[in-house]
């Protein structure tokens, strides 16, 4: 009777448990939305099963989950002049797998899709934005202030390649993030298309104002604009405004990101990083790729980094690119990079770039321009004589730069820099004297100018000391001044080529301690010429190993002895050396005639060191031991024959004299 009631127990407490199992997540179409939102405990998870249009909805001030029953299903428009989905204080809210669409936010502050505020962390995941229009970011906007959250965007689309897909905001054309305390997390996001109005980051603006964590890991940022009537004009894909916290972006690519003409100043047409603080801000990049992006022409106004632009902070950079991008603005700054110190009240920022595996290739200024891969230098608004900027390059290269002929003063198709600044060069490439150069045929100029020589260090680079293509080299221990011969130079090429003269001939002492890889994730130290010692190479890109070449030249031997003495066991001793060959192994063999035939008169084996003398003993034959018996002394041919560690075969032969031996054997 035991198991009846044990089956009758648990069939109760399966009755009890389900109804609280099903009551953590409820599935609602558009009209039961709100009372599923309105009424929502923590923890709750509420399935949307159909596309909203039209209207705006409220998330709770508790954290839920928000996802979509299936792909596509989400919001297309809202309530005018209302974000699509707006909350305050909701925390670890996780919104997932929705599309957003045709938001517009006219008045106020907004953003046309999402608008988070207060004590919040939330997760956007998986979700897509199209054509919102907001008055702050065009799809989303967060303010993030929860202690000890981590905020999160991560795999999510913001906007699309096909005109009129993409998002439009005033800052931030599809994310706008601050973040005052706690972690950030934007990671595997696609931003295309999307664009800003009033001046700072066309596809992400992101303003970090704690000392948590940014981390910008692997996002496509592509296609975006920064576009105001006047001002200006900062961020073209990516605008980073920070103030105290632990930075990484990593594995990102910027991408043909732009900034439009206007009468102010523009900076970052692909990335600006600036610091917001009175303590300079420290970013680590890695990976990243920035290429094609410009800054367009304007009548006025300071132009400077159309693929990246740092200002007032340290980045520490490992196997960055810049390539093929472009400044039009006559007298730009840096069409690569750009790097500025700046002026925090009356504290100095300065502004340093130290990387590693850097490439800057195929980038373009217009007339007058200074420093068309790598600008350095202080801003007009430094108030203190020295506001300097620090340059460090390591193993990297920066080729096929050119500025364009035209009016103007230009600087440097290389790097340019200001006589504050300083530049350091370690087995790098600065060579822009290509034949064939995105500017057509620009003037002669040196690859680097404007550094006072006190503040200039290169080592174990290939940097020509003037305006010529060849001459003498920068002074340094190591430097030459060499065309590199990279492949499909100014279009993103820096490989060498099997000719180029900068394949081990760098310094291993000097590449930075723990870098292991090259530009290209290979290894960094390899034998790339196949002499068997493995040297770096000057450049960001190592050319792969080579098995050893083998010395074909045959072992030198030299027969030292002219006349020997057989010893009392018929034995002559016959010294021979190895000349100039790390090892001669062989046999020494000995001839003699009598009565017109040639007699084997013995033979010895040897193994001899490079530049060594030895001696080696032939036990003559039985033959020749009876023609010693009669003769004081006969004539024999000598021939060594010996083969070295790679193979090759060498000979030398002589004529000796055998004497016999003082007393005779009987």
């Amino acid at each position: 009777m035991r198991r009846p009631v044990l089956l009758l127990t648990l069939l109760l407490l399966l009755v009890v448990a389900a109804p609280a199992a099903r009551a953590d997540t409820v599935t609602v179409n558009c009209a039961g939305l709100p009372t599923a939102l309105s009424g929502a405990t923590a923890g709750r998870t509420i399935v949307l099963s159909e596309t909203c249009t039209g209207h705006s909805y409220t998330l709770p001030s508790v954290p839920i989950t928000l996802t979509a029953s299936a792909p596509g299903i989400g919001f297309n428009g809202g309530d005018p002049d209302t974000p699509i989905l707006a909350g305050a204080n909701v925390g670890a809210t996780t919104i997932s797998g929705l599309t957003f669409t045709n938001g517009n936010v006219v008045t106020g502050s907004r953003a046309g899709a999402i608008n988070i505020t207060g004590n919040s962390a939330p997760r956007i995941v998986g979700s897509r934005f199209f054509s919102n229009i907001g008055t702050s970011a065009g799809a989303v906007s967060i303010a993030a202030a929860l202690a000890g959250g981590t905020t999160t965007v991560q795999g999510s689309t913001f906007g699309s390649a096909t005109p009129g897909q993409g998002n439009t905001g005033k800052v931030g054309g599809g994310l706008s993030l601050g973040v005052s305390t706690g972690d950030a997390v934007i990671s595997g996001n696609d931003v295309t298309g999307n664009r800003a109005t009033n001046g700072l980051g066309g596809g992400l603006y992101v303003a970090t104002l704690s000392t948590g964590s940014l981390e910008v890991t692997g996002n496509r940022i592509d296609a975006n604009s920064v576009i105001a009537a006047s001002g200006d004009q900062d961020g073209g894909g990516m605008f980073l405004f920070d103030v105290g916290a632990t930075i990484t972006i990593s594995q990102n690519q910027f991408i043909e990101n732009t900034i439009g003409a206007t009468t102010g100043n523009r900076h970052g047409g692909g990335l600006e990083v600036v610091a917001g603080g009175a303590a300079q801000t420290r970013v680590t990049q890695v990976g990243n790729g920035f290429d094609e992006n410009s800054i367009a022409a304007g009548a006025s106004g300071e132009t400077g980094g159309a693929g990246e632009w740092i200002a007032g902070a340290r980045v520490d950079s490992t196997r960055d690119s810049f390539t093929s991008n472009a400044i039009s603005s006559p007298g730009g700054e840096g069409a690569g990079v750009g790097v500025e110190g700046l002026m925090h009240g009356s504290t100095l920022l300065a502004g340093e770039l130290h990387a590693a595996d850097l490439v800057a290739d195929g980038n373009r200024l217009a007339p007058g321009g200074r420093g068309a891969g790598i600008y350095a230098g202080g801003p007009h608004t430094c108030t203190i004589a020295d506001c300097p900027s620090v340059l460090e390059l390591n193993d990297s290269t920066v080729a096929g730069n050119c500025i364009e002929a035209g009016p103007g003063a230009p600087a440097a198709p290389g790097i340019a820099g200001s006589g504050d600044d300083t530049l350091a060069l370690r087995n790098s490439i600065v060579y822009d004297h290509q034949p064939t150069l995105a500017c057509g045929t620009p003037a002669a100029l040196a690859d680097v100018a404007g550094f006072a020589a006190a503040r200039v260090s290169v080592a174990s680079s290939d940097l020509c000391d003037a305006a010529a293509a060849s001459g003498p080299p920068a002074a340094g221990a190591g430097n030459i001044c060499a065309d590199p011969l990279l492949a499909n130079p100014h279009f993103g090429g820096s490989l060498e080529t099997a000719a180029s003269p900068t394949i081990d001939v760098g310094s291993n002492a000097a590449v930075p301690a723990g870098m292991a890889l090259d530009a290209s994730g290979g290894p960094r130290i390899t034998d790339g010429n196949g002499d068997g010692s493995a040297v770096v190479d000057m450049g960001a890109a190592e050319s792969p190993a080579q098995p050893p070449v083998l010395d074909k030249t045959p072992p030198k031997l030299v027969i030292v002895s002219r006349t020997v003495r057989e010893s009392a066991r018929w034995l002559v001793h016959i010294r021979v050396k190895c000349i100039d060959q790390s090892h001669c192994g062989g046999t020494l063999a000995l001839t003699t005639k009598s009565r017109g035939k040639t007699l084997k008169a013995g033979s010895g084996r040897f193994n001899i060191p490079s530049g060594a003398t030895h001696t080696v003993f032939v036990r003559l034959a039985p033959k020749v031991r009876s023609l010693l018996r009669r003769l004081p002394r006969i004539r024999v041919r000598a021939k060594a024959t010996a083969r070295d560690l790679a193979g090759n075969v060498g000979h030398a032969s002589k004529t000796l004299t055998v004497k016999a031996a003082k007393k005779k054997r009987h």
